[in-house]
């Protein structure tokens, strides 16, 4: 019997650990160590707080707690603190669950309302932005050309000019959030589909003496996907990641095969200034920018973007070290089907 329930302890999915009241572990099983990454010497301090709070062996709490584990890994755990008593030994059982990748699809759920909130006004707004903003223009063009040996006036005109174009650049792009956004899936070699688009930030890449880097470990060499749409992404992450960086920084396209070998992820990393959790939580949120001459809308376009292509995109940062994006694509288009090969319905 003994023998059995040690057996269903170690298999269970859940993480278990027993401790007792001064704090020490006594025993976890198989699921706590591969949830914790290692089996820690001591109690968290959380966990310790949980255990001061426990007053008779029928109390039960149950927390959602952020632990940050070893290599700046955090993870959102489920934890279950229990007293149990046996042959008047008190000891504290701790039930742990890995809520992680619920909690990223929570606030994934989250920034798809944001955006479908925002579409629903963009087609509205543009249209009666757009409208007097073409006049504004005009007038100050005019105003600028008939005051331009006045200095002072003409600067002024100037930077209304300037002020108008950079409203003109938001408007324009509040359309891609208010209608279909259109993709156009292809074979696209990635190598040059990545070569491509760094060309187009070579010059920005060389004024701040920026090194880039390409490593493809993947063993496809095409990807069904749309290029126009992916070069987009792209200079949008490249651009973020220069304006993050020093001289002398460095950027990493790196290119991989997901586990399954059915994704292929790109990841575009800086170590430039990196950003805090509260900042990469709002990063792909519509007008949310951190750059003074930033519109917002970029970052939120590529979400768009590859949530059109079937695919996802997270942000890792950490404050001073860096930033990594990481996009998830299906190898394949999701129709497909390799010829000859029956369907459930019977036809091929």
């Amino acid at each position: 019997v003994q023998a059995f329930s040690d057996t269903i302890i170690q298999n269970m999915p859940s993480g278990l650990i027993i401790a007792d009241k001064e704090h020490n572990i006594k025993s976890m099983n198989r699921a706590a160590r591969q949830i914790l990454g290692r089996e820690p010497d001591f109690l968290f301090p959380v966990w310790v707080e949980m255990i001061s709070q426990l007053t008779e062996p029928s109390t039960v709490i149950s927390r959602d707690i952020d632990l940050e584990l070893k290599g700046s890994n955090t993870k959102r755990l489920e934890v279950t603190a229990s007293l149990i008593e046996e042959d008047q030994v008190q000891r504290v059982l701790f039930l742990i669950k890995d809520l992680t990748q619920v909690h990223e699809l929570q606030q994934q759920v989250e920034t798809n309302k944001r955006l479908a909130a925002i579409g629903k006004l963009a087609a509205g707004v543009a249209h009666e932005i757009r409208n007097p903003l073409s006049s504004i223009k005009g007038l100050a063009t005019y105003f600028a050309r008939r005051y331009g040996n006045n200095q002072a006036d003409a600067q002024t005109a100037g930077i209304l000019i300037g002020e108008v174009d950079r409203i003109n650049r938001s408007v324009t792009q509040l359309p891609e959030f208010s209608k279909p956004m259109a993709v156009k899936r292809q074979p696209v070699d990635i190598d040059m589909m990545i070569a491509h688009s760094l060309k187009l930030v070579a010059h920005d890449l060389e004024t701040k003496n920026i090194e880039s880097t390409v490593v493809n470990s993947s063993r496809e060499g095409q990807l069904h996907t749309d290029p126009d749409r992916m070069n987009q992404v792209f200079l949008n992450l490249y651009i973020n990641a220069i304006e993050a960086m020093t001289e002398n920084g460095c950027l990493q396209i790196l290119i991989r095969d997901s586990d399954s070998r059915k994704h292929i992820e790109i990841e575009v990393k800086d170590n430039g200034a990196g950003m805090d959790s509260s900042t990469a939580e709002k990063i792909f949120d519509p007008y949310f920018t951190t750059r003074s001459a930033g519109t917002g809308l970029g970052l939120s376009i590529v979400h768009r973007i590859i949530e059109n292509l079937n695919g996802t995109i997270h942000v890792d940062s950490v404050p001073g070290q860096g930033t990594s994006f990481i996009i998830r694509l299906p190898r394949m288009i999701e129709t497909e089907q390799p010829e000859g090969l029956e369907r459930k319905d019977g036809q091929r």
